[in-house]
C-alpha cells in the first residue's frame, strides 16, 4: 500500500504519532494535512531538519499556522533560505512576511516589490525599503533631530510644573530672602535705625 493511502486510513492520533516518529516522506505528506494538530506535530518532530523546514516554507498548500510557526521560530529563521522562502510564499501570513522584508538582500527586496503573487501591504513595504536604499534617500540619521526633540518632550524638561511637586527638592522661598540683595539692604537699614534709637 502506498504511503499516502496508508496515512489517509489513520486516525488523528495515529497521524500525530507518524508525524512525530515517522519518515521524511510521511512528514512531507502530513505537513499538508488539513487538521492543524497533525500538521503542527510535524514541526514538533525531533527528526525534522532545516532542509525540510525550507521546503515547507515554500509550500503554498500548507496552512497559515504552519508558516506562522516557522516564521516565528528563531532557530529556523536564522537560515536565509527559510526567510526568503517565507517572504516569497503568497500563503504566508502578512504580518510574518512584513517582519522578514528587512532581512532580505536588496536584490530579493526588489523582486518582492514587483511580484504579482505577493500581498499588496508587503509589496508596499518592499518598495519603501528599496527607495530608502537609494543614494540620497532619507535615512534614519536624517530624522535624528526630530527624534531628539521627541525624547526631550518625553523627558519632561521644558515643561512648566505646578503644585507641591514642582517645589520638591528645591530651596524653600524663605531661605532665598536672605540671599536677595534688595532684602539684605532693607534688613541692614532697619538694623541701623534700631541702633540709633
Amino acid at each position: 500500500m502506498a504511503t499516502i493511502q496508508r496515512l489517509s486510513l489513520m486516525t488523528v492520533s495515529e497521524k500525530i504519532k507518524a508525524a512525530m516518529r515517522g519518515s521524511r516522506e510521511e512528514r512531507t505528506i502530513l505537513i499538508r494535512d488539513p487538521n492543524k494538530l497533525v500538521s503542527l506535530a510535524v514541526l514538533s518532530s525531533p527528526k525534522v531538519n532545516e532542509r525540510e523546514i525550507e521546503s515547507y516554507a515554500k509550500m503554498a498548500n500548507v496552512s497559515e499556522d504552519v508558516l506562522r510557526v516557522i516564521g516565528t521560530t528563531r532557530a529556523w529563521t536564522k537560515s536565509y533560505a527559510v526567510v526568503r522562502s517565507l517572504a516569497f510564499n503568497p500563503k504566508s501570513p502578512i504580518a510574518v512576511s512584513m517582519t522578514l522584508v528587512s532581512r532580505l538582500v536588496e536584490k530579493d527586496v526588489r523582486m518582492l516589490s514587483t511580484d504579482r503573487n505577493i500581498a499588496e501591504p508587503v509589496k508596499i513595504l518592499a518598495r519603501k525599503v528599496v527607495q530608502t536604499a537609494r543614494p540620497g534617500a532619507a535615512n534614519v540619521s536624517a530624522l535624528a533631530p526630530g527624534a531628539a526633540r521627541g525624547a526631550f518632550r518625553r523627558s519632561g524638561f521644558g515643561r512648566t510644573e505646578t503644585g507641591p511637586e514642582a517645589f520638591a527638592g528645591r530651596t524653600p522661598h524663605s531661605d532665598l530672602i536672605c540671599d536677595s540683595p534688595s532684602m539684605n539692604t532693607e534688613t541692614r537699614s532697619r538694623s541701623s535705625s534700631s541702633s540709633v534709637s
